[in-house]
């Protein structure tokens, strides 16, 4: 069956984020998808091509299911379990291989999760600096969440290139909020 929209993946970029949180500014998937290959070049280097592939269609399937909130799916277990099916069943729709159709190991989808959250951090600081204290939230939790991940999937190396990223992050924030 065909909707149009879905059937053009190339409309997955537009989907807007942050639909169920209070924002100055809209992010779209697109937006976002550029932030996480910027922050994975910023640390771990230029990505392979099949990196780069994951990182650019990594949230396409919102095209289909939506932008389901962090908060959400972390609070309630069954809804990120029902929201991953069904990101899986919309990669099949959208004919987008998985990670691991890619090739990419344990420690490559490791290392683009903790770019995903990462770069949810820096959008929120950027909504901060810009007045939105709401977004709080936001920096906390996908900074604590990347680094988390960082320490249980990665090699000590490369965890402190990941608690270095934060921190300069962090430090480059709070200059811009006591400036502004």
């Amino acid at each position: 069956m065909s909707d149009y929209v879905t059937d053009r993946s190339l409309l997955a970029g537009t989907v807007k984020r942050y639909s169920c949180w209070p924002v100055i500014r809209e992010q779209t998937v697109g937006t976002h998808c550029w932030g996480v290959y910027h922050i994975y070049w910023r640390i771990f280097g230029i990505p392979s091509a099949e990196i780069g592939f994951y990182i650019h269609q990594h949230d396409s399937e919102e095209l289909v299911v939506g932008d389901n909130p962090y908060p959400s799916k972390f609070r309630f277990p069954a809804l990120k379990a029902a929201v991953t099916e069904a990101e899986s069943v919309a990669r099949r729709q959208l004919d987008l291989p998985s990670p691991y159709e890619l090739g990419l190991t344990e420690v490559d989808f490791a290392r683009g999760k903790i770019c995903d959250l990462l770069e949810m951090m820096h959008w929120g600081m950027l909504e901060r600096e810009m007045g939105n204290l709401l977004a709080t939230p936001i920096v906390e939790r996908g900074g604590d969440a990347a680094q988390a991940l960082a320490f249980d999937a990665l090699p000590p190396q490369e965890c402190r290139l990941v608690d270095q990223f934060v921190a300069k992050e962090r430090q480059r924030h709070l200059r811009v909020l006591k400036t502004g």
